[in-house]
């Protein structure tokens, strides 16, 4: 009686320990649907609450944090940033929000409660074709209407295919302050699995440029101070320090931290959440890495000693782990490089820390840490992803990689490419508009200040504006324009500003080219271009080819020399099998080419990923199919647009 009393109990100590055990997993954020997707592949409905509020950096739930007691800053709904105060954007008062952990083919449910005072939202699920549900896109007036303050709202789509992704905000400047969170879809074999021992969600490396003022405070930009939009800060995972330029103090909030075992292989999966105009670099002291994925989609292994990204991308490496560490901790570096270089940049540290035979790793690594004031940097070595750098010794860029599996589409690599069935040719600018014209009275046109000089993003000449309805769900209630129909009212204009909207067939192969049709100065430093990051919803493409034209000031000049490349098909490839992507870095003074098959029918939205870009014009939808065969919504959908009665 004695022993089956003692084993009951055990069992009832056991049951406590597994349920703290469980509720411990449930607050590291992997959810309800996080397991081993190589053991129990079967198919789960995966259901998330978001509650969307304005919330703030150091608030009382985070005690002493700032003061350096680090155990403090991971109380519950504590965010702390880089340790400088400011109002911030969360879901589930979480900085990023709550991750999504599923496998290939789970139905992921979010029912997302909107409680930002005065504000409207709608939530994209990044690098997702959405084929079955294009409705849940989550574009504001393109594929639903915006989700109203007080209101809730469901999202249900499938998890495919398998891949890196993520969420944002697709609303108004939104994610610059804070909404977004990883989406990480695993499935049952693995392509790359020979090469890598762990694929843990602690692994996950989510990257965010930060601003110490809301976002709204920059828009449209300030004359006289903060000239631009510039980050502030990197976050690595909603964590870091900062340092003052006056005081020169550094915060004490803690840095991410990620462990690693002695001679084991591990997956590390990058996702670029940021939001402003600057690539981000990023390194592991001491470690080369393998990269093995590019936007969810496995490519063949590519050694490097760091990795270049821009938002929207996402990178999946393996890091070899050193079988006897000369240290046990090692410094993981972000920094913004090529048009931030020439404003200094910003950067964000991180510690790789190697656990072994129970003994902690120290706190930060024994080396002086790298930093841009300090005048310390890692080796750069083998780079990829370098913006436009194509068929450099010592880089490579996004073009020359190759998917794993996926069937040839050029016969002779360099020029054997023939054209696809149709073509969609954008050119990308500013338009300048003197005070005059800009500030006239009735002109309510967009437009980003850059101290004096006031700025329109555009395609085709054409700055984007919301149509009054979506044109998804609400066919044919909304005005839109093209490059072949112009309004009215922009005649003789430099730009129009209209909902722009650019029909292709469906069923066909579509090339889509883009130019920077910029302005060039011979004095130009090349390699600090603005580059944009362009990235297309409901479709992942072949990365047929970039390049640049630097040496062609005039941008008119540069498009219609691509324009003829590309129709005496002589515009240039690296690889027989392009990579597969959703977001593709413009070089600045280049261009880009992509191709699609168009089998996923729908109103889809292509933009520059730069919040700031995309909010003055710099974006388009992509409608495959003709309105009347578009997928219809299910009953009950929530319709919108204007509400203008006769005179009674």
């Amino acid at each position: 009686m004695a022993f089956a009393a003692t084993f009951a109990t055990l069992l009832a100590l056991f049951a406590l320990v597994l349920q703290h055990a469980q509720a411990q997993k449930w607050r590291t954020d992997l959810g309800p649907c996080y397991r081993d997707c190589t053991e129990d592949p079967e198919p789960r409905l995966c259901y998330y609450v978001f509650t969307e509020e304005i919330y703030s950096v150091l608030t009382g739930a985070c005690g002493n944090c700032s003061r350096g007691v680090e155990e403090d800053c991971f109380r519950e709904q504590c965010v702390f940033a880089d340790g400088v105060e400011r109002t911030v954007y969360t879901v589930n008062r979480q900085l990023p929000g709550p991750g999504i952990h599923v496998c290939r083919g789970d139905v992921i449910r979010v029912d997302l409660a909107v409680e930002l005072p005065g504000h409207a939202e709608a939530i994209h699920w990044h690098g997702l074709p959405q084929a079955w549900s294009p409705w849940f896109d989550g574009v504001s007036h393109v594929t639903q209407c915006p989700i109203i303050f007080g209101t809730t709202f469901r999202y249900q789509f499938l998890a495919e295919p398998a891949g890196t992704y993520f969420w944002h905000s697709h609303s108004g400047v939104h994610k610059v302050n804070g909404i977004s969170g990883p989406l990480i879809i695993k499935e049952y074999e693995p392509p790359h699995a020979e090469l890598y021992d762990y694929d843990l969600p602690e692994h996950v490396i989510f990257l965010q440029d930060w601003m110490h003022v809301d976002a709204e405070f920059v828009l449209p930009g300030l004359a006289t101070r903060l000239t631009g939009q510039p980050s502030d800060s990197l976050l690595i995972n909603g964590q870091g320090t900062a340092t003052s330029a006056v005081s020169n103090r550094t915060t004490l909030t803690p840095m991410a931290r990620f462990e690693i075992q002695p001679g084991k292989r591990y997956r590390f999966r990058i996702i670029n959440a940021g939001s402003l105009s600057c690539p981000i670099q990023l390194q592991f002291e001491g470690h080369n890495m393998t990269v093995i994925a590019s936007d969810g989609w496995d490519i063949k292994p590519r050694r490097a000693q760091s990795l270049i990204t821009l938002s929207g991308e996402r990178y999946d490496v393996v890091i070899h782990a050193q079988r006897r560490p000369t240290v046990r901790a090692f410094w993981i570096y972000a920094r913004t490089v090529g048009f931030c270089q020439n404003r200094g940049g910003t950067e964000q540290r991180a510690v790789l820390a190697y656990q072994s035979s129970g003994v902690a790793a120290p706190r930060t690594p024994p080396t002086a840490p790298p930093g841009i004031r300090l005048g310390r940097q890692l080796p750069t070595g083998t780079v990829v992803n370098t913006p436009g750098d194509c068929e450099s010794e010592s880089n490579v860029c996004a073009a020359e990689l190759e998917a794993l599996e996926w069937a040839p589409y050029c016969t002779d690599v360099r020029y054997g490419c023939s054209r696809a069935d149709h073509l969609v040719f954008f050119r990308l600018g500013f338009v300048v508009e003197p005070p005059e014209t800009q500030f006239s009275r009735g002109n309510y046109d967009r437009f980003l200040a850059f101290g004096p000089v006031t700025l329109t993003g555009v395609l085709n000449d054409i700055a984007y504006v919301e149509p009054s309805s979506p044109f998804l769900t609400q066919p044919g209630q909304a005005a839109f324009c093209s490059e072949g129909y112009i309004p009215r009212h922009c005649r003789g204009k430099q730009s129009c500003s209209c909902s722009h909207l650019v029909e292709v067939p469906y069923g066909q192969d579509i090339d889509l080219i883009v130019v920077d049709e910029t302005d060039l100065n011979p004095g130009d430093n090349t390699t600090t271009l603005l580059a944009h990051p362009m990235h297309l919803h409901g479709y992942s493409s072949s990365f047929m080819g970039m390049g640049t034209l630097r040496d062609v000031l005039d941008g008119k000049e540069r498009a219609a020399m691509v324009r003829d490349l590309y129709d005496r098909e002589l515009l240039p490839t690296f690889v027989a099998s392009p990579a597969i992507k959703d977001a593709m870095a413009l070089p600045g003074g280049g261009w880009i080419w992509i191709r699609f098959h168009a089998d996923n029918r729908g109103d889809w939205f292509f933009h520059c990923h730069f919040q700031y870009h995309m909010i003055s014009g710099m974006e388009a939808v992509i409608q495959v199919g003709e309105s009347r065969y578009l997928p219809r919504p299910p009953a009950g959908f929530p319709r919108c647009g204007n509400y203008r009665p006769s005179d009674y």
